[in-house]
């Protein structure tokens, strides 16, 4: 469900996987990781950061 929010908000926003790594300073492995399942949660922290980078509410990731 995290991913699909992440990945729904980055298509609505024209932003690539590339931009948000960037923004947030996670690599890219961890949102592939992420989208195949091997990460199951995060931490408050990096869900912060993703909202913030795309100006979303932590309540979208409930």
């Amino acid at each position: 469900m995290l991913w699909k929010t992440i990945e729904k908000e980055l298509a609505e926003q024209d932003k690539t996987l590339y931009w948000l790594a960037k923004e947030t300073k996670k690599e890219k492995s961890f949102y592939y990781r992420l989208k195949n399942g091997v990460v199951k949660t995060i931490n408050l922290d990096t869900a912060i950061k993703i909202a913030d980078a795309l100006d979303i509410s932590l309540d979208k990731f409930r």
